[in-house]
C-alpha cells in the first residue's frame, strides 16, 4: 500500500481521519512466482532453444499481470480498507466531525516495506528476464 498524498481525509465508514492508501488489485505472491518462473525459463531458454516458446509466453504473462495489477487501483481507508474517504475540508466531512466530536490525529507518513521490496524485486526480474528473452529470441531466430 502506498500513501497517495498529504491531504487528510475522513472515512465515512469507520470515522478514521488520516491519509488514504492506494490498494492495488494484484497479489504480491502471484507476481513473484510469475516473475521467478519467467526468469527461470528465460535463463534455461538461453541455453536450450526448444524452451523459447514457454519462456516467451510466461514472460508476457508476468508482464501483463504486473501492468494490470498496478494499473487498476482503489483509494481506500488506511484503517478499514473501504472506499469511503472524503476530504476533511468538505461540508459533509465537517458535519460528521462536529456530530461525532472527532479530532484529527497526528498522522505521519509511512510506507509498506513489502511494497518497496516488491518494486525492487519486480524491477530486477523484469530487467534480467527481458534481457534473457531478447537474447533467447535473437539466438533462436538468427
Amino acid at each position: 500500500m502506498l500513501i497517495l498524498n498529504n491531504m487528510e481525509k475522513l472515512c465515512t465508514q469507520c470515522l478514521y481521519i488520516g491519509h488514504e492508501e492506494a490498494h492495488f488489485y494484484g497479489n504480491f505472491t502471484t507476481e513473484s512466482i510469475l516473475w521467478g518462473m519467467a526468469f527461470f525459463f528465460a535463463l534455461a531458454g538461453a541455453f536450450e532453444t526448444f524452451l523459447w516458446i514457454p519462456a516467451t509466453i510466461i514472460f508476457f504473462l508476468a508482464l501483463l499481470y504486473s501492468i494490470g495489477s498496478y494499473t487498476f487501483k482503489a483509494c481506500v481507508c488506511s484503517k478499514c480498507h473501504k472506499d469511503s474517504m472524503i476530504p476533511v475540508n468538505s461540508e459533509k466531512a465537517q458535519q460528521i466531525i462536529i456530530e461525532h466530536g472527532l479530532i484529527a490525529p497526528d498522522v505521519t507518513s509511512k510506507q509498506d516495506q513489502r511494497t518497496i521490496v516488491g518494486i525492487a524485486f519486480r524491477s530486477i526480474f523484469l530487467i534480467l528476464t527481458t534481457i534473457l528473452v531478447i537474447f533467447m529470441l535473437y539466438k533462436h531466430f538468427e
